[in-house]
């Protein structure tokens, strides 16, 4: 099994871009699954696969996609993070990437040996859905 590597980092900063330049990762492993109608190769799937073709082959990192959504999610990340070790008493390590052979991943924090935590910050009107459904 190949080991797992952590790029000690800021998500987002150059350093992290590099470091999961030209492989897929996981926020985007839906894209790579995606099947296309008629047992045709999905156009979300070539058009990633196409992306990560692009880096390594030029070294240049693609734009990423960003909206005042992810701002929010990215602004509120600490807080939500420090919120979730007061309340489990768990300790949270911030991470940059993760890497393992020919696939990353972007977790928030790892928990312990083998815990990852993923936050999602909704805005206040899908969190009162989200709540009331239990």
């Amino acid at each position: 099994m190949t080991m797992l590597e952590i790029v000690n980092c800021i998500q987002g900063s150059p350093e992290w871009a590099q470091a999961r330049l030209g492989i897929p990762t996981a926020s985007e492993f839906a894209s790579i699954l995606t099947k296309g109608r008629g047992g045709a190769e999905s156009r979300t799937r070539q058009s990633y696969l196409y992306k990560l073709a692009g880096e390594r082959l030029t070294g240049e990192v693609m734009a990423c996609f960003s909206s005042p959504h992810l701002e929010r999610g990215r602004l509120m990340e600490e807080e939500a993070r420090s919120a979730y070790s007061f309340v489990t008493g768990l300790d949270c390590e911030s991470l940059g990437f993760l890497r393992r052979g020919q696939a990353g991943a972007s977790p928030d924090a790892l928990i312990g040996e083998d815990g990852l935590l993923e936050i999602k910050t909704k805005l206040p009107h899908l969190l009162i859905e989200a709540l009331l459904k239990g």
